[in-house]
């Protein structure tokens, strides 16, 4: 069967659980180089396929698609909830247990994630020191843009505190190996919550808190889709960050 290009949804599926090419031919009976092509993009049979799909618990068109469905984005779309609140707390929980390589954070406050998480710090600093790249973008609370969407959500200053006891409970990473925290001041059109190869992204709305957002849980499965885009929001804003000092 003639190669096409790398089948990188295949590839990041297999990152997420953690397997190599020599893990899928022991489970599957076949050659680890067959396994290889598979990645670099040759399409298996239609057997081998359904077996792959079971193994990784997805679906086999999201592993495979036609030249017409590759890149697809509604396929990255693990689940989406009408607001952040509706979202089980387990599900954050296990998604910053389970990264080993990257936990990438944006937004206004976060002051959520630490209070509900109350061993988060801990666990963060453990992760930097064991090599996972720990990233934390908070907004300055000194900026027109915390002012202003204070303002929109008519709070009187309750974003602006939120801010600041954030900043306070994740003090103790401030100069944790691993582990990068800057201030942005940007206009916050998403907050994202990035694990490895999931991502966890709302799209703040007008005078809304975030809890009242909705939240799209996303997975990576291909280049130019919308964990894509997203990741490159953040990037963008990490870039424009400064450095938090200590507090």
């Amino acid at each position: 069967m003639p190669a096409t290009s790398r089948n990188h949804r295949l590839e990041a599926s297999l990152l997420a659980a953690g397997l190599g090419a020599d893990d899928v031919a022991q489970q599957l009976n076949v050659d680890a180089r067959t396994v290889r092509h598979w990645l670099a993009g040759r399409t298996p049979y239609p057997r081998h396929q359904g077996q792959m799909a079971r193994l990784l618990g997805v679906d086999a068109r999201s592993l495979w698609a036609t030249a017409g469905e590759r890149g697809n984005a509604a396929d990255e779309i693990v689940a989406a909830y009408a607001h952040r609140a509706d979202v089980p707390p387990a599900l954050w929980q296990s998604q910053v247990e389970t990264a080993t390589r990257h936990v990438d954070l944006l937004g206004y406050a976060m002051q959520f994630l630490f209070e509900s998480h109350p061993s988060l710090v801990d666990l963060l600093r453990r992760k930097g020191q064991d090599g996972c790249q720990v990233r934390i973008a908070i907004v300055d609370p000194t900026s027109p843009e915390a002012a202003n969407r204070d303002r929109e959500e008519q709070l009187d200053d309750g974003l602006l505190a939120r801010i600041r006891t954030a900043i306070k409970y994740m003090s103790p990473l401030v100069d944790a190996p691993g582990v990068a925290i800057r201030q942005h001041r940007t206009p916050m059109y998403n907050s994202i919550f990035r694990y490895d190869e999931d991502l966890l992204v709302t799209p703040h709305l007008y005078a809304a808190p975030g809890f009242m957002s909705p939240l799209l849980h996303l997975r990576r499965s291909a280049p130019d889709c919308l964990f894509e885009t997203f990741l490159t929001h953040f990037e963008r804003v990490w870039d424009s960050a400064e450095r938090l000092e200590g507090v």
